[in-house]
């Protein structure tokens, strides 16, 4: 459930993203040559899923909107029913690995408009930025929630546990059922997504449905607060939006954009009592296209072959950002 931002600084778009796990990734470094465009990315090793950048500057980051349509109907059966649960698992392995392949095409693409036909034409689900500095555009593709319900409560399926349900509805959509909406915000000067849809309504979660107010308070307290700072190096702003976890920006610490791991991964009862998820931000990234440069602060994540990886001569770079700097600053803050 992850939040992401963009800045226009000194005249260039700089990417950002809260990215939220309910585990502690491990992530290997990819870099290689496709018909000589150098493509570098950080590749989580248990669900697949990418953050990269190339050398004609060509990035993106994404937030989901695939997100559950009133998963509260029969979910008391699918807790015992382990063909159901292998279905599912099977299922979200093949999304994951779809999706893997979509995001490696987009960062092979020379241009920002090629990279943008991979996502349209492959419906790649999700609420994206895509930039290459100059231009910054907007993508949100998912099935519409009304749509989602309405398959939900036919007879067809509301006796049917819900991961069977989203197993089966997932597999037989066609392209009449997912919405694209593509808007240029190259003339912004700033942005920010969650969980919902802004450009298109109806995607992603939607009013009345668990998880609306949080995405909705993330976004308004990352929006606002990245307003507030002014042009600094990425490195800085990423530091900066590591603040996004003080209890001054929301009493519950599933409204505030970093999502502290100590405070959100709490016992099922805790969670429920206070009515937040097992979502905890992971990392926060920085993606400067003019340095071809994606900066990743690791809060409870690893990466395994950095110290092979950074001695490499390489157009692009990933550059690992000090955890104990972050760390002593939240023990001053929580003082």
């Amino acid at each position: 459930m992850c939040v992401i931002l963009a800045k226009k600084i000194k005249g260039e778009w700089n990417l950002f993203k809260f990215r939220d796990r309910k585990y502690n990734p491990t992530y290997d470094i990819k870099d290689y040559l496709v018909n000589g465009l150098e493509v570098t990315y950080l590749r989580d090793k248990k669900s697949h899923w990418i953050e990269g950048i190339n050398d004609n500057k060509v990035t993106l980051v994404s937030a989901a909107l695939d997100n559950h349509a009133d998963a509260s109907i029969v979910t008391a059966a699918e807790q015992q029913n382990t063909k159901t649960d292998k279905l599912f698992k099977e299922y979200l392995k093949n999304t994951n690995l779809r999706n893997y392949e979509i995001l490696k095409r987009v960062l092979r693409q020379p241009t920002i408009e090629e990279a943008l036909d991979v996502i349209v034409s492959n419906k790649f689900i999700g609420n994206t930025f895509l930039t290459d500095g100059e231009k910054l555009y907007s993508i949100e593709i998912a099935i519409p929630q009304a749509k989602l319900l309405k398959y939900r409560h036919s007879d067809d399926y509301k006796e049917m546990p819900y991961k069977e349900f989203k197993v089966d509805i997932m597999n037989n959509l066609d392209e009449n059922d997912f919405k694209v909406s593509v808007k240029d915000y190259t003339n912004k000067t700033i942005a920010v997504k969650t969980n919902h849809s802004i450009d298109r309504k109806g995607l992603g979660y939607v009013e009345n449905q668990k998880g609306y107010e949080s995405s909705i308070k993330r976004r308004e307290i990352a929006l606002n607060y990245l307003k507030n700072i002014k042009d600094s190096s990425i490195e800085d702003i990423v530091y900066m939006l590591s603040n996004l976890d003080l209890p001054k920006f929301d009493s519950n610490p599933e409204n505030r954009p970093l999502r502290n791991k100590d405070k959100i991964n709490l016992d099922k009862e805790e969670r429920k009592k206070l009515n937040i998820s097992s979502y905890y931000t992971t990392d926060i990234f920085g993606f400067s296209p003019s340095k071809k440069t994606i900066y990743v602060l690791p809060l409870y994540s690893k990466i395994v072959n950095y110290n092979t990886y950074y001695k490499k001569d390489t157009k692009t770079h990933i550059i690992v950002l000090n955890k104990n700097i972050f760390m002593e600053a939240l023990k001053v803050i929580e003082k």
